[in-house]
């Protein structure tokens, strides 16, 4: 983790090599693989991936609150860097294209508001869902908005 922290890519790549394990959580409810999903490199990913990363991982429990990470994966990551280079690696390595955070927030939802039509279209082809609908938190403080 702190070789990732730091972006020592050579060494975290060894470490991969060695079986440091890309899915240890970390005290605040992380990953390596999540900060190097934040990093967004996609050598690093890859190598993360190549050493068992579960792709799907999301940060949870009361750290993570308290820290305001919202249960993003690696795919919400690449989604807001726009890097649709990794979100097609993140799903042809089985990244669940509808997969929602905590507020009830898909991928696609994210690039539909931003308007970024080449992720839009990645994540389309991949199966996401078009009608898909925020849940949770943030549906109902916008149902309870519109209803002011």
């Amino acid at each position: 983790y702190a070789a990732m922290k730091t972006r020592q890519f050579d060494v975290v790549k060894l470490l991969l090599r060695r079986g440091a394990n890309p899915n240890a959580i970390t005290k605040l409810g992380s990953t390596p693989f999540l900060l190097a999903s934040e990093i967004c490199d996609l050598d690093i990913i890859e190598a993360c991936v190549e050493a068992s990363a579960d792709v799907d991982f999301a940060p949870s429990g009361p750290d993570a609150d308290k820290l305001n990470i919202t249960g993003q994966t690696a795919l919400f990551m690449a989604t807001l860097e726009d890097r649709v280079d990794v979100v097609k690696f993140l799903i042809e390595k089985g990244a669940h294209v509808n997969i929602q955070n905590r507020f009830g927030v898909s991928p696609l939802l994210l690039c539909a508001e931003v308007g970024n039509f080449e992720l839009v279209q990645a994540l389309v082809q991949a199966g996401a869902n078009v009608n898909i609908t925020p849940q949770g938190e943030l549906a109902e403080r916008n149902y309870l908005a519109g209803q002011a």
